[in-house]
């Protein structure tokens, strides 16, 4: 997984507190996305990870080095389900769609949660030949319908600068 260094600047919108951005490294690039006030964004060196207020609905942003978007799906559920997620395969739903102003691939799963039912979301963005944007969502399906203006305007901000 590639290494992000992280610049993090004030944008005054209504509803957003803040703009977090990613450089990538090995491009002149970078990657924006607007934090909600309450949504306490925590960052690392790689990724950007946030929580619902109500810790209903939790996702990352990350950048990944795979082969392709199959290579970022796996990584991510991987990821998800080594606390113990399960994630029903034969329910996936693959859609294809725009986001950050490029193509991608989103792929919907159920699951389950200490016996809950959630939904799984992943999308794939490729940035460059071996260079993803993963971005990975759960959380019970009444927390998405709960926040979906609130996600809309959050992923609706994500913006790759100067590619």
């Amino acid at each position: 997984m590639g290494r992000l260094l992280l610049a993090i600047g004030l944008i005054a919108m209504a509803d957003i507190a803040q703009a977090e951005i990613f450089k990538i490294p090995e491009e002149k690039a970078a990657i924006s996305i607007d934090a909600p006030d309450g949504w306490s964004p925590n960052l690392s060196d790689d990724t950007i990870d946030m929580t619902s207020p109500d810790r209903a609905i939790f996702f990352w942003l990350t950048v990944e080095r795979e082969a392709d978007a199959a290579a970022v799906k796996a990584e991510a559920l991987k990821a998800i389900t080594r606390n113990g997620m399960k994630i029903d395969q034969a329910t996936v739903k693959e859609a294809a769609s725009p986001f950050a102003g490029l193509d991608s691939t989103e792929w919907v799963y159920s699951a389950t949660d200490n016996g809950q039912p959630r939904l799984v979301k992943i999308r794939a963005t490729r940035l460059a030949d071996n260079r993803f944007i993963q971005l990975a969502q759960w959380g019970p399906p009444a927390g998405f319908d709960k926040h979906a203006a609130t996600l809309t305007k959050i992923f609706g901000s994500v913006k790759v600068i100067g590619k």
